[in-house]
Parts: structure tokens; C-alpha cells; sequence
């Protein structure tokens, strides 16, 4: 009678489907628009591209079917996804606010995963925190209302987070990450000129926040993400933590390279450490920037 039950929440989920297709489609649609601005290259790798980004931020790090028949399509995506903050007004950012949080919910996508991409997509100012959509809280079944409640107040109930669980999650990351930097073999985090590969130094960031955000943590508060990361980036490069941290607190958000870096490394955790694998496949980003290096292309002065 009050729309309760098998069919009360069979329609919930199919309107919520319906929603988040649309929300979806309707953001292609601007990317594609704006395609060869945003993204440059010819019209139709434009087009596949623009797919892409709207398949990552609505299907949560999902790049869609292009990702398995052309190469470095991931990649791809993964440069031109900084470049949308460019062309979205604050309405369209709040339209994306409220897709993806339709989106979440059509998926049922698990609270630490949520938390993680959302991070990803505050980052790259594409969504925002703090504002109330009310058709949004209202739509939103009750299992599901949480989604809305971290983008308006953050995490509310963040477990505590002791000293011993800090070093053993320092301890993961470093060693996580020496793993790839092992892989790397000679190639350094910085050239012959002291310049700090940016993408690389960023995937450390975004990793941590990644890591952090499943925990439950505040990222946001420098008192519980900056001595993770400073703890992180001494086990890794000792001497050498201080200079690293003032380069990341001067760079992030400002420096393209380092946001691309720091998005990538935040959907790597996600991918490979905090949803379980059974393919044998490991996070190997920081590895591969290593590898690349940096040619230092529109660095900030």
C-alpha cells in the first residue's frame, strides 16, 4: 500500500537506474561537446574519450568497454579528466554531486569505495561537499541516505584510529609502494636537477588518501593525513620526507601533473588494495611513472 516490499523497492531501484543513465548520458553529452577543447585529437577519439571520463565518474573508476580493444585508453581518460573542471559551471558540478550520489546508490556501491571515489572526483573540483539537494535526500531510500550524509557533513563516525593501526597502515603503504619502486628498478623519483617527478610524488599522495578514506579517516585534517604521508615518504625516500611534503602542499590542486598522479594513485588503492582480487594483479602506477619520468611540461613557476 505505501510502496514498501519486492515491488515498492523494484521500482525505487529501476527509477534510481533510470536517473543515473541519465545523469550519465547527459554529461557525455557536454564532454563530447566540449571534446576537442577539453581533450584535443581528432572528433571521433574525442567522442570515445568523453565516454570514458562519464563511465569513470558514474560507474566508479569503470572506463567502459573501449578500456579492453583500444591501448592506453585508461590513460587516456586518466590526462583529460583534470580538464573538466574547466568547462562546469557551479550548477553542473552540483547536478554531478547529485548523479553521482544517484549513481552510488543504483550500484549499491560499498560506503569506503563511495568515499574514495568521491575524494577523487572533490579533488579534481568536480563535485562539492557541504550543500543540500533536497529532491536528492528525499529520493534516497534509507541503506542508502549515507552517500548524502558524507557529501554534506564528512564522515560522522569515524572509528578511532590508534597508534598501532597508524604504523601498521604506514608500514602497508611503504611497503606497497617500495614494491612498485623496486619494479621501476633505476629510475629515481627525481632527475639529475633535483625536479621531483610530479605524476609519481602525486600517486603517493592520492594513494594514502585513498588508504586513508576506506579507514574511516578525515582527510581533510591535516593533524591525521599529514604524518601518515610524511611517515610514508620517509620509509621510502629517508632524508629526504620534508622536502617531499612542502612540494605536495604547494603542488596538489595547482600542478595538473601532480592531481593526475594523486587521482590515479587513489583509484589504484581502491582497485587493487581495497576491493579483493583473486587475477593476481597488482597496483603497478607508481612503478610505471617512475619508468616514464617527467619532461616537466607546463609545470607551475
Amino acid at each position: 500500500m505505501f510502496g514498501f516490499g519486492k515491488r515498492g523497492r523494484k521500482r525505487y531501484i529501476e527509477g534510481l537506474i533510470g536517473d543515473a543513465q541519465n545523469w550519465q548520458v547527459g554529461f557525455y553529452g557536454l564532454f563530447k561537446n566540449s571534446g576537442t577543447v577539453i581533450i584535443g585529437g581528432d572528433a571521433d577519439m574525442a567522442a570515445k574519450i568523453a565516454a570514458g571520463m562519464a563511465n569513470w565518474i558514474f560507474r566508479f573508476g569503470d572506463c567502459g568497454p573501449n578500456e579492453h580493444v583500444i591501448p592506453d585508453f585508461r590513460s587516456k581518460v586518466q590526462e583529460s579528466l583534470p580538464k573538466i573542471a574547466k568547462i562546469l559551471t557551479e550548477d553542473n558540478k552540483v547536478e554531478m554531486t547529485a548523479g553521482v550520489m544517484i549513481s552510488a546508490a543504483a550500484q549499491d556501491i560499498p560506503m569506503d569505495i563511495f568515499k574514495a571515489h568521491f575524494g577523487n572526483l572533490h579533488r579534481l573540483n568536480l563535485v562539492m561537499r557541504g550543500i543540500n539537494i533536497y529532491e536528492i535526500d528525499k529520493k534516497l531510500w534509507w541503506e542508502h541516505k549515507p552517500y548524502y550524509h558524507y557529501m554534506q557533513y564528512g564522515d560522522l563516525s569515524r572509528p578511532r584510529f590508534g597508534d598501532s593501526q597508524k604504523g601498521t597502515l604506514i608500514d602497508a603503504l611503504a611497503g606497497l609502494l617500495a614494491v612498485q619502486s623496486a619494479a621501476a628498478g633505476s629510475h629515481p623519483i627525481e632527475d639529475e636537477s633535483g625536479r621531483i617527478n610530479r605524476k609519481a610524488i602525486g600517486y603517493i599522495y592520492g594513494f594514502a588518501d585513498a588508504a586513508l578514506t576506506t579507514f574511516g579517516q578525515d582527510t581533510s585534517d591535516a593533524f591525521v593525513s599529514a604524518p601518515i604521508l610524511w611517515q610514508v615518504l620517509r620509509h621510502l625516500f629517508p632524508g629526504r620526507e620534508e622536502r617531499y611534503s612542502e612540494f605536495l602542499a604547494e603542488h596538489m590542486d595547482k600542478d595538473q601533473a601532480v592531481t593526475l598522479g594523486a587521482m590515479n594513485g587513489g583509484q589504484q588503492y581502491i582497485d587493487f588494495v581495497a576491493k579483493p582480487r583473486n587475477d593476481g594483479r597488482a597496483a603497478m602506477g607508481f612503478a610505471r611513472y617512475l619508468i616514464e619520468g617527467d619532461e616537466h611540461e607546463g609545470e607551475p613557476k
